[in-house]
């Protein structure tokens, strides 16, 4: 009996020693993994900035827009054109674009579905400075177009938001709603009127 006592009690003091060496062990790779931790995060907050020129993105993002400078109307400053893109675009920090018409009896204007959204959804306007920009530098609306509702696709789609219609694309042929659907489709989107989204086609 004295023997099996012995024995019980070293085979206590194993598991003893064998839970420090244990609780020590996890300790270090609690530790470990904390540093590591650590660097990732910092390393992430390092590459996820926005790296455009004077626009603002939606917040950090891995795939920044760059303005095309090629789509500045002739004789405009540099540096005017990227202040009224910035100015275009409202809740840059939005979690989905919508787009829409602005004037439809009997629906809510784009503008307002944006707005209702939590948070509010990101969309592009320029107000009653449309027709002042196009007057001060001679453009037609298909030169507005071109130049400021472009740009605001192309950097929704640089940013991989989710694209929401306000109203159907498809009922106001040859209007600037139409003119944006085309641009979409024509980078890789299609349209889903049961969901009024463009959605990216697979690869």
């Amino acid at each position: 009996m004295s023997s099996i006592k012995v024995v019980l009690r070293e085979l206590r003091q194993a598991t003893l020693d064998g839970m420090a060496h244990s609780k020590e062990k996890l300790h270090q790779v609690a530790d470990n993994l904390a540093d590591h931790l650590e660097d990732l995060i910092r390393r992430v907050r390092a590459q996820d900035v926005f790296h455009g020129h004077g626009v603002p993105g939606p917040g950090s993002s891995s795939r920044p827009y760059v303005p095309n400078a090629t789509r500045k109307p002739p004789g405009m400053d540099d540096q005017e054109y990227v202040d009224i893109l910035q100015a275009s675009v409202h809740n840059p920090d939005g979690l989905e674009a919508i787009l829409g018409k602005f004037r439809v009896p009997g629906t809510a204007s784009y503008i307002d579905v944006a707005e209702g959204k939590v948070p509010p959804a990101t969309y592009f306007s320029l107000g009653d400075d449309w027709e002042t920009i196009a007057d001060a530098h001679q453009l037609t609306d298909r030169d507005m177009f071109d130049s400021f509702n472009v740009p605001f696709l192309e950097r929704v789609i640089a940013e991989g938001k989710p694209i929401t219609f306000s109203h159907n694309p498809l009922d106001y042929p040859g209007s600037a709603l139409a003119d944006e659907l085309d641009f979409l489709e024509s980078h890789g989107y299609r349209f889903d009127a049961t969901k009024m989204q463009a959605i990216l086609r697979s690869r």
